[in-house]
């Protein structure tokens, strides 16, 4: 695809559990089917030798190579997810990436999303923008957004349409979406 990265640098943040291994395991099997180049890394709060050795072994079975980063002294565990610029910032150094792409651990971006991502940034870098995902779940019956504390008023959101106005994208209030996809710009 004309759309895919050259070569993706891809941090996971893992804060340990061993009850949420399985659903790492399904993240990292999906990444494992990216077609592209990728480097792969698991940050993790500071775990025993133990932990470590289990998440390393489970993980093992879904990905070809990877690095476990354990991130030492944490005051808080909600702030792991914020180690990971430091760890993105010394990727970008390193000239061999076209993208970057940070995950929480219950994220699942498939490879048709980073295709389309790609093609989305062609379209809104003329506009200053950069695209990003809408965080979804699904309650058996529609779908609904997790991260905005109210519903998405449409007319009343700045967009971007097509000329035929079936197609665009929405500039919402609350962008929040547990991962984050940038190219070296």
């Amino acid at each position: 695809s004309s759309f895919a990265p050259k070569k993706m640098s891809i941090v996971i943040c893992f804060h340990f559990n061993k009850k949420k291994i399985k659903n790492l395991k399904k993240i990292c099997e999906n990444i494992n089917n990216y077609k592209f180049s990728k480097n792969i890394s698991i940050i993790t709060n500071e775990i025993n030798n133990d932990e470590y050795s289990s998440l390393q072994r489970e993980l093992s079975k879904k990905l070809k190579k990877f690095t476990i980063i354990k991130i030492k002294n944490i005051p808080e565990s909600n702030l792991l997810p914020w180690y990971c610029l430091d760890f993105m910032k010394k990727i970008y150094k390193k000239k061999s990436f076209s993208h970057f792409l940070y995950l929480e651990d219950d994220i699942l971006i498939n490879e048709n999303n980073i295709n389309y991502w790609i093609f989305a940034r062609k379209i809104l870098k003329k506009f200053n923008f950069i695209p990003a995902f809408l965080r979804c779940e699904n309650n058996g019956k529609k779908l609904f957004s997790v991260d905005n504390p109210e519903t998405i008023k449409i007319n009343d959101t700045p967009k971007i349409l097509t000329k035929s106005e079936k197609f665009g994208f929405l500039n919402l209030k609350y962008p929040y979406h547990a991962s984050c996809l940038m190219d070296r710009d």
